[in-house]
């Protein structure tokens, strides 16, 4: 049976490594959101004329956030 198909526990083991790769991609997921929800703030507060310029201004936020490291 392979790790990646199993749970990370049940009634009597628990598997570490899963535990830790699923705590990893919720971290992640939830830094995601926030990084995204900050940027939908600052574009209320530039005051966009439009839904449009907004999602603009946002995909290419969200573009260059994803293309940092």
């Amino acid at each position: 049976m392979s790790t990646e198909n199993k749970k990370s526990h049940d009634d009597d083991t628990m598997d570490f490594n899963k535990l830790e790769k699923e705590l990893a991609m919720a971290v992640e997921q939830d830094q995601r959101y926030w990084r995204e929800n900050d940027a939908k703030f600052r574009a209320v507060h530039q005051k966009v004329g439009s839904y449009e310029e907004f999602r603009y201004e946002h995909d290419n936020l969200t573009y260059n956030l994803c293309n940092i490291s």
